[in-house]
């Protein structure tokens, strides 16, 4: 006989941390988050594709703030694949049976055409400070749905409403997204 007791145990036990850990793949050049079906893709390389840098090492640096900025927030769950999906409202598809499988030595090109999906590739971040209100800031994101888009096609773009109680305006992003909460996810529409 099962007690009401064990029944709030168990359901407590779900609810604190009970969570499947956040998949991570990391190689030289992209990093790979996936807390679910969707599998999310940061890369150098999608920048790099971008162009309207001067040098590779204002690539590099905007990569590296991309994985402290928004990064850490897939590591810590607090944004996965499958909200960019909702909140765009789109089903998340595969192509085929799923096989993904990541080898130490795979370009990020073989990889992507492993991934069956349904995956989310971040192209693109832009930090905006609101004005008066240094404890909130927007990250403007543009991604794909798509294991083929560059970025030089169509791009769904969302803001990202973070608030961190403890941060300022001079805060770098990294310990801004350390101690941030989620307040939104809003989808912006989708640019060609």
């Amino acid at each position: 006989m099962i007690s009401v007791r064990s029944i709030v145990l168990a359901s407590a036990l779900l609810l604190i941390g009970c969570r499947p850990p956040v998949e991570v793949t990391r190689a030289a050049d992209f990093v790979t988050y996936r807390t679910g079906d969707v599998r999310v893709y940061l890369s150098q390389r999608f920048l790099e594709g971008l162009g309207g840098y001067g040098s590779p090492q204002e690539v590099d640096r905007h990569y590296q703030d991309q994985l402290a900025a928004v990064g850490s927030l897939f590591e810590r769950r607090l944004l996965t694949g499958e909200m960019f999906y909702r909140a765009a409202g789109v089903t998340p598809t595969r192509r085929a049976p799923h096989s993904y499988a990541p080898r130490p030595t795979a370009s990020l090109e073989a990889i992507l055409e492993s991934d069956n999906g349904p995956l989310l590739k971040i192209l693109f971040h832009y930090i905006t400070i609101l004005p008066g209100e240094p404890t909130m800031r927007t990250i403007q994101l543009r991604v794909t749905f798509s294991a083929q888009e560059t970025g030089w096609g169509s791009q769904h773009i969302f803001n990202l409403k973070l608030k961190n109680p403890r941060a300022d305006a001079s805060t770098p992003a990294m310990a801004f997204s350390a101690g941030a909460a989620v307040l939104r996810l809003d989808y912006q529409g989708i640019e060609l």
